[in-house]
């Protein structure tokens, strides 16, 4: 059958519509999820979450989400759209550790005194110590997965000074700990003032990852 240009216009209009609904109706949910992990337990059973993509009769899961990584390496892509008038191509991926800097959240750190152990968790960029007086932190330790070109910052908030007895890198989950190159800092001070009248103190430490086999890279101090 010969298709005419109103034919031709209806079709493409359908097409549209199919592909708006279908990301609509969220056209990613069916793949694994970061952060989302496996349930060992039926149901769902071995490689699946128990996030729920549709149910059935009497409100039965009967599609669950495979269950996703728990971290990022920096080895990852993801495809963009340039939105630039006659390039080519329109679509491409970008690596991921191009995006690190940009990357991860923050945690507050608001306890006083002593405290044995604080581990920095995974995909955290921050971690900001904001109590009302001094604290130490006997053991301290960067997050364990961290993706190549991360950089992660121990600040101060607080008022009072922020004692590190030991600073090391987490046990990756290869069973790996990374190395730590550079001084390795004692205390972080009280921010002050910066300007004639104050002194500049390093309120902040901030190091660099670079990724090595099974993760086994290097965090490299650069503030």
């Amino acid at each position: 059958m010969k298709m005419t240009a109103k034919t031709a216009l209806v079709a493409a209009a359908l097409a549209f519509a199919n592909i708006s609904a279908a990301f609509a109706g969220s056209q990613w949910g069916n793949f694994p999820q970061l952060g989302n992990t496996q349930n060992t337990n039926n149901p769902p059973g071995p490689g699946y979450s128990t996030t729920c993509e549709s149910f059935g009769n009497n409100g039965v899961c009967n599609q669950f989400q495979p269950f996703g990584p728990t971290y990022l390496q920096g080895m990852e892509t993801f495809p963009v759209d340039s939105n630039y008038p006659n390039q080519q191509p329109n679509s491409f991926t970008i690596p991921m550790n191009l995006m690190a800097n940009g990357f991860g959240g923050t945690t507050i750190f608001p306890t006083t005194g002593t405290t044995a152990l604080v581990q920095a968790a995974d995909s955290i960029s921050n971690l900001i110590y904001s109590g009302a007086g001094v604290a130490t932190f006997t053991s301290f330790k960067l997050p364990p997965n961290p993706m190549s070109n991360q950089k992660f910052c121990l600040s101060n908030a607080g008022s009072g000074i922020l004692t590190l007895t030991a600073v090391a890198a987490g046990v990756n989950s290869f069973g790996n700990t990374p190395t730590i190159t550079g001084v390795t800092p004692t205390s972080i001070p009280v921010a002050t003032a910066v300007g004639t009248a104050g002194t500049v103190t390093l309120a902040s430490n901030c190091w660099i990852y670079q990724a090595g086999a099974s993760n086994n890279g290097i965090w490299y101090r650069v503030q």
